[in-house]
């Protein structure tokens, strides 16, 4: 696999990721009830509770993103 066909790959992952991250905190933002509903029958917690698991997680997936995925495109930008 050459230089340009992983930079390509990286930058079509990350498009994907953050596609991803937008459709969750659309969710979150926008249908909290549907998403909390079933969350609180499944887990029994509070919906204090889900939205700080839900942002916690939100923050560590763009946090993997960022370093394995972000990083590593702007690296091979860089090499040119």
């Amino acid at each position: 696999m050459s230089l340009i066909q992983l930079q390509a790959f990286l930058g079509w992952n990350l498009v994907f990721h953050f596609a991803i991250l937008a459709l969750w905190a659309g969710i979150l933002v926008f249908a909290p009830k549907c998403l909390f509903g079933l969350h609180q029958k499944l887990f029994s917690l509070s919906e204090e509770q889900l939205r700080a698991i839900h942002y916690g997680a939100i923050a560590g997936y763009k946090l993997l993103v960022m370093v394995f995925v972000f990083a590593p495109y702007l690296a091979l930008l860089a090499m040119g």
